[in-house]
């Protein structure tokens, strides 16, 4: 049974599946997140937990799904040595792939979702979008280690040089094309659950 289990979410499916789910979690928490900024409840107690369970959702579902294209591309796993770093990741995609996610994510329609940053141990709510959104490379380079940042957030609140930035707008936008792109991928059948990665 736990062969099975295995043989099924080692492969693009399993993953795509898990990183949904990861990404549906994150959007929940980040709905909730906003409407709180929304309505004015900016109690720090109230938001940055709120906004942390969402922030590591979102990074990890990307992290997945950008992990099964490569899988699916290569039959290879990414090496462990690459760890959580996004934009080291998707650096390893195919190019095609690379700019394919990148002109989606870009043309993709903002929802003007509440931005978060942290510095100095103070909590600050971006509460307008700014309209010159920063390009897609420096965007992805900002989230490089988003996942460990919010996950270990605990260990950063007291650096003052420190300035953690999640941009709930980009990366909704970015996960849900990579996650997409996945589903895609296997729809298309070119990589059925018979076959293990090398």
């Amino acid at each position: 049974m736990a062969e099975d289990f295995f043989e099924i979410f080692n492969t693009p499916i399993g993953i795509h599946l898990f990183s949904k789910n990861y990404f549906d979690v994150g959007t929940t928490a980040m709905l909730k997140f906003h409407k709180l900024c929304r309505d004015g409840d900016f109690s720090e107690t109230n938001l940055v937990p709120l906004a942390t369970v969402a922030a590591i959702n979102i990074a990890f579902a990307t992290e997945l799904a950008i992990k099964g294209i490569y899988l699916h591309c290569t039959g290879k796993f990414v090496d462990k040595k690459i760890g959580h770093q996004l934009e080291t990741i998707f650096s390893l995609l195919p190019k095609p792939i690379q700019e394919e996610i990148k002109v989606k994510t870009n043309a993709s329609k903002r929802k003007k979702f509440i931005s978060i940053s942290l510095s100095g141990g103070n909590f600050k709510h971006i509460s307008d979008y700014k309209k010159d959104t920063p390009d897609f490379e420096r965007n992805l380079d900002i989230h490089n280690n988003s996942f460990l940042i919010f996950r270990y957030l605990f260990e950063h609140r007291n650096s003052s040089k420190q300035i953690i930035h999640f941009d709930f707008d980009f990366m909704n936008s970015f996960t849900q094309n990579v996650i997409i792109k996945l589903n895609k991928i296997i729809q298309s059948k070119t990589f059925t659950s018979s076959q293990s990665p090398a």
